[in-house]
């Protein structure tokens, strides 16, 4: 429901001429980046959700626009900023923080 609300929010900003010069291959990359790259990992995202952990989902979530950059700068050869630079560690610190704290309470609770 949200996508189908947002689509129809979003949609009086679109500059539709600008689809005009697109070729047919345009549009098949297009196609397999809306359907297979979003729609598809949406769906298995959003319904592995109710099987895993808050934990884990949580760190997913915030590790998502990290991988993203991270895969951005090899691939493309983008150049983040140093604002995004420093986002992004502190996601990964955060995660390996929050990873190694869990992994200690164990080690406590095994042990008491």
């Amino acid at each position: 429901m949200q996508l189908v609300v947002g689509t129809f929010l979003l949609l009086p900003w679109v500059e539709f001429h600008t689809f005009s010069n697109l070729t047919v291959s345009n549009w098949i990359a297009i196609f397999v980046l809306g359907v297979v790259h979003t729609g598809i990992v949406y769906l298995l995202f959003f319904g592995s959700i109710r099987y895993l952990s808050v934990k884990v989902t949580a760190i997913l979530v915030f590790l998502d626009p990290a991988v993203a950059i991270l895969l951005d700068i090899l691939w493309v050869g983008f150049r983040p900023s140093f604002m995004q630079i420093v986002g992004t560690l502190s996601i990964f610190i955060g995660v390996a923080t929050t990873l190694l704290v869990n992994q200690n309470q164990v080690k406590v609770d095994k042990a008491t």
